[in-house]
């Protein structure tokens, strides 16, 4: 038996924004009554990431956990924020 499920989550378009989707897993995991199997979450979209953390239960001054800070922190080292013009080739002029 396969199940699918469609959860539709809003971030801001400015800021890195995380979403906890425990209790959406767990709804469709009962919405299925599939008693055994393996459940696999993803996203349609390149600029969208599902990872699998720890609570952290700590928060910065940013409100964010602190390991979701230590996210945002090692995004901007890699990829900074584009503050002008050609930066960055994507989207494209």
């Amino acid at each position: 038996m396969v199940f699918a499920k469609t959860v539709q989550l809003q971030s801001d378009d400015r800021k890195a924004t995380f979403h906890n989707v425990t209790e959406e897993v767990k709804t469709a995991v009962l919405e299925s009554g599939i008693k055994m199997g393996i459940i696999n979450v993803s996203t349609p979209h390149t600029t969208c990431s599902v990872c699998t953390q720890e609570l952290a239960f700590d928060c910065c001054v940013t409100g964010l956990e602190t390991l979701q800070q230590d996210f945002v922190e090692a995004l901007q080292k890699i990829m900074p924020d584009c503050v002008r013009e050609g930066i960055y080739l994507h989207p494209g002029p």
